[in-house]
């Protein structure tokens, strides 16, 4: 296993967040809690009932780019805030606009970044050698999530606003709110699609890129599909252990990319968390 550094690690994360499934890191944030009684947007399913959150977690998670090790290590800090109107949560902070009858709605603006984001991160990889680096970008859009006993469907639209490849994207899941004695349990299912656009960006491949590693790529429409669990037990009033597994299915178009060696991942966590 080849460990890299945190803020690589967390770039690596966020793309296959944002691009591939719409974050796997964002898939334990983009789920909400069933039930009236918490208004806050920012709850997840199986989450403590605490308004601030604060801790980080480890985990590994296959890195699908070529002439890179299959796993990579790493290391997320956690901080989040579940206001009822306002919430932040795994990068990515909203504001509700309506709420009735177990629905909700609202604004949202995440940020997306790559493991091309910074060349340090591959300057070692003789099969990504010249392959220019891809900015992160701020997307905006709006959720909609609805509650019931069961879980909760959340559904993401979002439009890259920072101008460097005007794509779009659109997520849905549902998380089921589960229980086994003291410990919470939270499995989850979901789709995310990524216009052709984004997917260019962060996983084409241009004339002057390609080589004898690489053919030219135009990124396409992908649709992605992930699966997974999460369990969460809180040991004191205050501390918690927090652990998941994912399996995503990436979208021909981006698997088809000639920067990938892989079209399925895996992704596992373990955290702890402070609750006050």
């Amino acid at each position: 296993m080849k460990t890299k550094s945190n803020k690589c690690s967390n770039r690596n994360v966020s793309n296959l967040k944002g691009v591939a499934i719409g974050s796997m890191l964002s898939l334990l944030a983009s789920t909400g809690m069933a039930g009236e009684a918490l208004v806050s947007d920012g709850y997840s399913p199986g989450d403590s009932k605490s308004k601030w959150v604060v801790g980080g977690a480890i985990g590994a998670i296959e890195n699908p780019f070529i002439g890179e090790d299959s796993i990579d290590a790493f290391i997320v800090p956690n901080v989040e805030y579940r206001g009822e109107r306002l919430y932040f949560k795994a990068g990515e902070l909203g504001v509700n606009l309506f709420r009735s009858q177990g629905f909700g709605a609202g604004f949202i603006v995440t940020g997306n970044e790559s493991f091309l984001s910074d060349e340090d991160f591959y300057d070692d990889n003789k099969q990504l050698e010249g392959i220019k680096e891809r900015d992160g970008t701020l997307d905006a859009g709006f959720y909609l999530v609805h509650n019931s006993e069961l879980g909760q469907l959340r559904m993401r639209f979002l439009e890259e606003v920072t101008g460097e490849h005007d794509g779009r994207s659109v997520d849905a899941n549902y998380t089921f709110d589960l229980a086994y004695e003291d410990i919470r349990i939270n499995p989850v299912v979901g789709v995310a699609w990524t216009s052709a656009d984004m997917v260019d960006h962060f996983f084409g491949v241009s004339e002057s890129e390609a080589n004898e590693y690489r053919a030219e790529y135009k990124g396409e429409n992908a649709t992605s599909f992930y699966t997974g669990v999460r369990g969460r037990y809180e040991f004191t009033e205050h501390w918690e252990v927090d652990m998941g597994a994912y399996y995503v299915k990436l979208g021909s178009g981006i698997s088809d990319s000639t920067l990938l060696e892989e079209d399925d991942l895996i992704v596992t966590s373990v955290g702890v968390n402070y609750n006050f």
